[in-house]
């Protein structure tokens, strides 16, 4: 567990959300990633990623007794 390499990481990440109309969102996001590792083999490593989507959430069963 304690053993190889050390490696910095550095991971961000934006999810923006917004209600279209009810129970339906329109989500856009983004991620980013670094990672630097101190081995000869790692070398230095950058990621982004942008992603978009609509999202329908379910309704709550409400349950009358």
């Amino acid at each position: 567990m304690f053993n190889g390499a050390v490696t910095d990481v550095i991971y961000s990440n934006l999810n923006l959300s917004y209600e279209i109309r009810d129970n339906l969102y329109f989500d856009l996001g983004g991620t980013f990633r670094y990672e630097k590792a101190s081995h000869i083999a790692n070398t230095t490593w950058n990621s982004i990623q942008v992603y978009s989507g609509l999202r329908l959430n379910a309704l709550r069963k409400q349950y009358d007794y």
